[in-house]
């Protein structure tokens, strides 16, 4: 049903570029629900954000008529195609493409300011790190809350063998012995 209206809503003639937005956004989510990843990925193509004005198009606008605010339309156009992006590299991980996964996910954290990444395209981050096995570059998104830190650099495989040292050494908690026994009634 939602895959239906958003369908429809794509297909209108004159339609806002943000609906257009929203519309291929929720065809995607769509189409994963129901297992159609790779009809999916074709709607998460930052290709098809070229607008994300909000009122509805007007013969003088078809014509291509000027616009006095293009810096900031260009920003929003650059954000939109960004979370575009962030929704591409879920699908692929879906598909267990891990590499283009990551690829998405370093572009858009690269288009749109630190502080607008979504949580979930930090956690996606992780979540390919330790599948890759960078557990401690898993750590570092985990610890600065970003994607791409800035001074840790990729581990290398020769790296990854060696365990981890701890920074100081942790000694048990001794617990008094009442916390210890089990109360019951």
């Amino acid at each position: 049903m939602a895959l239906n209206h958003a369908e429809k809503l794509l297909h209108q003639a004159k339609v806002s570029g943000s609906l257009k937005f929203l519309g291929h956004l929720y065809a995607a989510e769509a189409l994963i629900s129901l297992d159609r990843i790779s009809d999916a990925i074709a709607h998460l193509n930052p290709e098809n954000v070229s607008d994300v004005s909000m009122g509805v198009l007007t013969s003088e606008q078809d014509q291509g008529s000027d616009k006095g605010d293009e810096p900031v339309e260009s920003i929003a156009v650059t954000s939109a195609r960004a979370m575009m992006l962030f929704n591409l590299g879920s699908a692929y991980c879906l598909r267990s493409e891990y590499e283009k996964a990551r690829k998405c996910l370093n572009q858009a954290a690269t288009m749109v300011n630190t502080r607008e990444i979504p949580p979930e395209a930090i956690l996606l981050g992780v979540y390919l790190e330790l599948q890759n096995g960078n557990t401690q570059l898993a750590l570092q998104i985990i610890k600065r809350n970003q994607l791409l830190p800035m001074t840790v650099q990729r581990i290398s495989p020769d790296s990854r063998k060696k365990p981890l040292q701890p920074l100081h050494s942790v000694q048990p908690v001794q617990l008094p012995s009442s916390f210890t026994q089990v109360q019951r009634k």
